[in-house]
């Protein structure tokens, strides 16, 4: 269920703003309690180069959806995003 509270935020490329399939993306959750925002944003940055990724932001979590052109990296690259994002939250 989506919360009603959530907004859209396009990071990295321009191909961002097109519609994708929701199936095809790869998502990742950070709960807000534990990782601060400016973490997330900060990791979104660094992995601008290598990933095409999304933010949307809701009351209690920040999602990060990957789009499907990264096809056979996404899974090693949200990964090791995630990584990135729980290094800069414990900064």
């Amino acid at each position: 269920m989506k919360d009603q509270n959530m907004k859209m935020t396009r990071w990295a490329s321009p191909s961002l703003g097109k519609r994708q399939n929701p199936k095809k993306m790869s998502r990742l959750r950070f709960n807000r309690k534990i990782y601060p925002i400016g973490a997330v944003k900060k990791a979104l940055l660094a992995y601008a180069h290598l990933i095409d990724l999304k933010l949307q932001l809701g009351a209690d979590y920040v999602e990060v959806y990957a789009t499907n052109k990264t096809a056979g990296k996404t899974p090693i690259l949200l990964d090791e995003f995630a990584n990135y994002v729980l290094g800069m939250a414990i900064k």
